[in-house]
């Protein structure tokens, strides 16, 4: 069985019982929920008033918001990611607010997600330098609009059938401008690819500059995990455990998983990885070349 989204099988139903019983919202049925987090849930759905085109899509409920000005950051940056085109980027097909409730709706994927990848085994240099190159030209395109994804994890990168990676899921997405609050709640899945630069602020909830740097710093911690099997960061019991392993753990060599051109490599990995957002590279292409410089 083919899998959407990651979520589960994909479904041909018939026209007559598909809609019946279903849940409506914002003028689509919602089939299935395939999948919830601290931020919303995802639905497999479908226009009602276009249900002969048979054109079912991801839709996106966030968690429902008094906060105006929180509801406007988000349509203004989901507006921008609609118009985006890039082939490594998942496509937003339409984006709305009904009954004080945002919502977007996505092109359906087949195929799995990292995270579901790496479970099964670490990934060749050459794999490992053709992901990250993708996933790089997806969020450069995305920083080059204003807008920081961070939330780069495994779940949050799709693999398609046809070879391409896709950035999915940017309900975290905020542009750098805004002043962003964070706390422990809702990111204990994500928090050990959270560079440090966010750490000194978890705790108390304060306000931190925001900037691509973020997902530099992400996207090389999914590396290192595709290339060893290990995250470079790790958690023995929670948050905290997690905070302390990003703040003081000495990243290890590649050379002890015993990964070709191990030493070559080590160097943009540990750059993208600096504990000083200045020290990294410059714009996250830059660490996707040097990495595949160091893999030749």
């Amino acid at each position: 069985m083919k899998n959407f989204w990651g979520f589960g099988p994909w479904k041909k139903s018939k026209k007559d019982s598909e809609l019946k019983g279903k849940p409506r919202f914002a003028g689509f049925a919602l089939l299935e929920r395939l999948g919830k987090g601290g931020f919303g849930e995802v639905f497999y759905a479908i226009k009602i008033e276009s249900y002969e085109t048979g054109q079912y899509v991801a839709l996106k409920k966030l968690q429902e918001s008094q906060d105006e000005q929180e509801k406007l950051r988000f349509q203004r940056e989901i507006r921008t990611l609609f118009n985006l085109n890039h082939p490594n980027v998942v496509k937003v097909l339409e984006f709305g607010e009904e009954d004080n409730v945002c919502f977007y709706t996505m092109e359906i994927l087949q195929g799995e997600n990292l995270g579901d990848r790496l479970a099964q085994g670490t990934l060749s240099v050459e794999q490992t330098v053709s992901l990250v190159k993708q996933v790089a030209g997806g969020l450069q395109a995305v920083h080059q609009q204003g807008i920081v994804h961070r939330d780069v994890k495994p779940e949050n990168i799709f693999l398609c059938e046809d070879g391409q990676a896709k950035l999915i899921d940017f309900g975290l997405a905020k542009d750098p401008t805004d002043a962003v609050k964070i706390t422990l709640q809702g990111t204990a899945g994500s928090i050990l690819y959270m560079p440090p630069e966010v750490m000194p602020v978890l705790h108390g909830s304060q306000d931190f500059d925001l900037k691509p740097g973020y997902d530099q710093f992400a996207l090389a911690a999914i590396a290192f995990e595709a290339l060893t099997g290990e995250r470079p960061f790790k958690a023995q019991s929670g948050a905290t455990s997690a905070l302390a392993s990003i703040m003081f753990t000495e990243l290890k060599s590649l050379e002890e998983f015993d990964v070709p051109n191990s030493k070559a490599l080590d160097a943009p990995l540990h750059k993208a990885l600096s504990h000083e957002i200045s020290a990294r590279f410059e714009t996250i292409m830059d660490f996707a070349e040097a990495l595949e410089k160091a893999a030749i």
